[in-house]
């Protein structure tokens, strides 16, 4: 297992095949967050972060259970698909633009709430199916359908959820190398690892293929994102 930070000099985000998503596989292509900078010791460095996923929320109005939320899904998806369908976007099956809902219990921020309720965190494939879901339901008058969070831009979701900070540094573990084809196998590449020791080790050694010209470039899930625990322990 290697453990390493990236400074934050630059983010960005695409949709990308889902080769190393944790996700169900509903959508063939989800979003990728790709983080430029430099390791604590100077070499530039890039960082492709897989499992992220935009979401808004909504109030359920009661007590959450898997049949509302089911319930919930299949309306989403039928709000993106007519969204879609009046811009002349032909959509052959109303599956694939929400890809999990998860029940939240939080406080709206909006007036006065004496006690906590129960929200439905919906999570979508897509910013692009995220932002229609979000218009489609401004435009219902039930107040149960008010989407929150809606407003924050997709990398600044990423960002707030796991704790980066611009120019600060985003810290992971289970860091896994991509390597150009004509490396030499005796170049260190990270710490004491070299190119040859990182290419005998599956678990160090990422299927794709580099994309920049950065001393490393590695892959990792969202979740072996390790800011939040480090923030929490002074860490930094």
């Amino acid at each position: 297992m290697v453990s390493l930070s990236v400074r934050n000099v630059i983010m960005e985000m695409s949709m990308e095949d889902r080769s190393l998503s944790p996700l169900p596989s509903i959508a063939s292509r989800v979003p990728v967050f790709h983080i430029f900078g430099s390791l604590p010791t100077g070499e530039k460095a890039c960082l492709h972060v897989h499992g992220v996923l935009p979401y808004i929320m909504i109030r359920v109005g009661g007590a959450y259970s898997v049949e509302m939320g089911g319930a919930i899904e299949r309306r989403i998806n039928n709000l993106i698909k007519n969204e879609l369908e009046k811009d002349g976007i032909d959509q052959k099956s109303s599956r694939g633009f929400v890809v999990s809902t998860e029940k939240i219990v939080g406080r709206s921020i909006y007036g006065f709430h004496p006690s906590d309720e129960d929200f439905v965190k919906i999570r979508f494939s897509s910013p692009f199916y995220s932002s229609r879901a979000a218009s489609s339901l401004s435009a219902v008058s039930s107040p149960l359908l008010q989407p929150f969070d809606a407003h924050v831009p997709f990398h600044l979701q990423f960002a707030i959820d796991y704790s980066i900070f611009g120019m600060d540094f985003v810290s992971v573990r289970n860091a896994r190398f991509r390597l150009k084809r004509n490396r030499c196998h005796d170049d260190t590449l990270f710490g004491s690892y070299t190119v040859g020791e990182v290419m005998k080790n599956q678990s160090l050694l990422s299927p794709l293929e580099t994309q920049t010209s950065s001393h490393i470039e590695v892959d990792v899930l969202a979740e072996d994102i390790i800011n939040h625990e480090l923030h929490a322990n002074n860490g930094f």
